[in-house]
């Protein structure tokens, strides 16, 4: 069995598992509260497992569309997040029921209710709004290190595209080129997965993203998703073909893969700073295709350097006070997808995850969310999809 299939029968049957698990209890709960709740329930609590059930075996036999599990996952969270949080919060005031020996009151069961009830309204209004709500945000960098020539110069950047999950929602994709080429940039900046799967996920938007304008051009990396490595390939060429295919694509839309590798920006005032770009590198799981030091070999120390990494734990590994690299751009994260003000479920797993970061040594990292989605097509909250404008400023000494 593939390795893909097999990952999806683990996942379905652990989440089958747990809706049949939380249904029992739900169910049990609602029959003690009111017979006339508990008939609906008794007909309609099966359901999710039989979707659950049904979705396994569909995506078994067709795996070569891995994007529409997402959907399946989606209507999951749906249907399970509410009632899970209902159970935990009501299995709560039992047990502190108990520890003052008295009966949990009625009401307060329906208050709980209501709250899953608000989770559920969350949830809808991420997959179905805010996914689609476009955010621009501004920051400023400021360096000693800076041309003054190159005083405002205009960086935007966006990343983690994901684009097979707009096919069909192409005006997304546009509005979002449009509004880069509003702000009138001086280079724009992708900084991975272009795609989730495969390559051709890029070619309905090859047209429209052919329209990006920068003053200096347009430049893009490669992402853990752009690889190929998560598609089961009939053969290695297979795969060759498609990681060609890719490197194509971006050359065809004038784009500038920079594959660890760098260049330099040379202004009217015949002023440089540097543009690097490593391959994806992360920590394992993720493979670790990224070259730093190929990346730097050859790069004036005395310019300004820009840094384009996917994976912000290069920074931290490989950059930080370790270089003389002034700024790097990453994605990656896509800040879990859910962000409330300054909490996301990302910073139990990275150190940086979403907006500026900053040493006393005018080192910089910006972490950009991303404007598409992975396994769920969600966006909670603050976790709007962003193109980041970055403008750098010459800071006197």
């Amino acid at each position: 069995m593939p390795r893909v299939t097999l990952l999806i029968l683990v996942l379905g049957l652990l989440l089958t598992l747990l809706s049949i698990v939380s249904d029992l209890l739900v169910f049990y709960r609602l029959r003690k509260s009111s017979k006339r709740v508990s008939n609906w329930h008794k007909y309609s609590s099966w359901l999710l497992a039989i979707f659950m059930v049904v979705s396994i075996f569909i995506f078994i036999f067709n795996t070569q569309n891995l994007i529409s599990i997402r959907w399946v996952l989606l209507v999951y969270l749906l249907l399970s997040l509410p009632k899970i949080i209902l159970l935990l919060l009501w299995s709560s005031s039992l047990g502190i029921a108990w520890l003052l020996k008295q009966k949990a009151p009625q009401w307060l069961f329906y208050t709980y209710m209501a709250v899953a009830v608000g989770v559920l309204g969350m949830l809808l209004e991420g997959a179905f709004i805010a996914r689609k709500q476009l955010s621009v945000k501004r920051i400023t960098v400021q360096s000693t290190r800076l041309p003054s020539s190159f005083n405002h110069f205009r960086v935007v950047q966006i990343s983690d595209l994901h684009l097979g999950h707009f096919i069909g929602n192409e005006d997304f994709i546009r509005r979002c080129v449009d509004s880069i080429n509003a702000l009138h940039p001086d280079i724009i900046v992708q900084t991975g997965d272009l795609v989730s799967y495969r390559t051709s996920e890029i070619n309905t938007f090859v047209p429209i993203l052919s329209k990006l304008r920068a003053t200096y051009g347009v430049y893009s990396i490669l992402g853990n998703h752009d690889y190929g490595d998560y598609v089961t390939w009939d053969t290695p060429a297979a795969k060759q073909k498609n990681n060609a295919e890719m490197l194509a694509v971006q050359k065809k839309m004038g784009w500038v893969l920079l594959n660890n590798t760098h260049l330099s920006i040379v202004n009217s005032n015949n002023d440089s700073i540097a543009l690097l770009g490593t391959e994806n590198w992360g920590h394992p799981p993720f493979k670790q295709y990224g070259s730093l030091s190929a990346a730097r070999k050859g790069v004036n120390s005395q310019l300004f350097q820009i840094l384009l990494t996917h994976n912000p734990v290069l920074w931290d590994a490989q950059v930080l006070e370790k270089t003389n690299i002034d700024l790097t751009l990453s994605g990656h994260t896509h800040a879990s997808q859910a962000k409330f003000g300054s909490f996301s479920p990302s910073q139990f797993k990275y150190k940086e995850w979403d907006g500026l970061y900053q040493t006393m040594h005018q080192q910089f990292l910006y972490v950009n969310p991303g404007l598409g989605t992975i396994m769920i097509p969600i966006r909670v909250w603050d976790a709007t999809p962003e193109i980041t404008v970055i403008d750098l400023e010459n800071k006197v000494k």
